[in-house]
């Protein structure tokens, strides 16, 4: 399975896929409060208690990919997503996106 993880300012959104050949399928997703000062051991902890609740195993997550516009919140999810109970066979890998840069407004208060 995958993990996808959208942070955002105010909320981070978490999608569970299955992965075959032909396609993704989403088994769960969840919605959270952004709280850039946690840290990866209690974001390990809650995202566990969100698969539990869904009925699912992180033993299961061979990749955990993240887009974020928080630059805080890179460091902890990168240490939550090396420790995270993966399968035996594969290991989960940080892959941090193409989004994981922030916009930034101009001085005319504009986005640039």
């Amino acid at each position: 399975m995958l993990l996808a993880i959208d942070v955002g300012n105010t909320n981070t959104v978490l999608g569970v896929f299955d992965l075959d050949a032909r396609k993704a399928v989403l088994r769960d997703s969840f919605r959270v409060q952004t709280e850039k000062d946690r840290t990866g051991d209690e974001y390990g902890l809650q995202i566990k208690s969100l698969f539990d609740f869904a009925g699912l195993s992180m033993s299961q997550v061979h990749d955990v990919i993240v887009s974020s516009v928080v630059p805080p919140m890179a460091f902890p999810l990168e240490q939550m997503s090396k420790r995270c109970p993966c399968s035996t066979t594969t290991r989960a890998r940080w892959a941090p996106t193409a989004s994981s840069t922030p916009w930034r407004r101009s001085r005319s208060g504009r986005r640039a």
